[in-house]
């Protein structure tokens, strides 16, 4: 695929979105510890609503990045940067969902919200899957998109259903 104008400004975009959503996301969970920080469920969920608002940034960012100053990737054709871009947004994606799994698989008291929430990794390991597919610029960036609206809503459900009690030991 060719780059042109069109796609420079919608990875402009998309990063502003996303590096906006993120950081409403961040202020929310900072304010709000308790319902995640000693939790060993929503600990790894909440990662993960940050990684899925996160990963469209880091992605629109890398893929902008100048071609003939690209550290990482200067092996590539020029503009196929996105391949390498999602390569890394999937790897962090998939690591953090493995470990909501190993969490969740550990925990023995679940409740609904902790089974719904496992269920929901379904839909984010094809999110991150596709990231690291050998797919087109198109798939990617419309998948960015998706990872949007997914860790925003993530974040609200999140927030909407009260923590378990947890005790400090």
């Amino acid at each position: 695929m060719d780059w042109n104008d069109a796609w420079n400004g919608y990875f402009q975009t998309l990063a502003g979105v996303s590096a906006t959503l993120l950081g409403l996301a961040v202020v929310a969970f900072q304010l709000h510890p308790e319902n995640w920080a000693k939790d060993p469920l929503r600990h790894p969920v909440a990662v993960l609503s940050l990684t899925e608002l996160a990963g469209p940034l880091f992605f629109s960012l890398m893929v902008m990045f100048p071609a003939g100053h690209r550290v990482f990737w200067n092996w590539l054709p020029d503009q196929q940067g996105y391949i390498v871009a999602g390569w890394i947004v999937g790897v962090f994606g998939g690591a953090v969902i493995a470990w909501h799994l190993v969490a969740y698989l550990r925990e023995k008291e679940r409740q609904s919200f902790d089974h719904w929430q496992m269920g929901g990794d379904i839909i984010s390991v094809y999110t991150f899957g596709v990231m690291l597919a050998p797919v087109g610029l198109e798939w990617k960036a419309a998948v960015a998109v998706w990872m949007c609206f997914s860790g925003i809503v993530e974040a609200w459900v999140y927030f909407s259903v009260p923590g378990r009690s947890t005790t400090s030991t």
